[in-house]
């Protein structure tokens, strides 16, 4: 990244190069989506595999209870 100064003093103008200041930021900020992007991964697989593992409950009684209730 190139910025460009203006100095009150006669109007000068300087060039300053953030370049090299800035790429460690960069690394860090790759790194942190990285890592938050594979946590929110590994919760929905754990989010999964706990639902799948229930057996879904019958939503109608059987027919043995409807012979022992009559």
């Amino acid at each position: 990244m190139m910025y460009e100064c203006i100095s009150s003093f006669g109007l000068a103008t300087a060039v300053i190069d953030y370049t090299n200041e800035f790429w460690p930021l960069g690394v860090m900020l790759f790194g942190l989506v990285t890592l938050s992007g594979g946590m929110i991964v590994l919760k929905a697989i754990r989010h999964h595999r706990s639902h799948a593992d229930k057996p879904e409950m019958a939503t109608t009684p059987s027919p043995e209870s409807y012979d022992t209730a009559a």
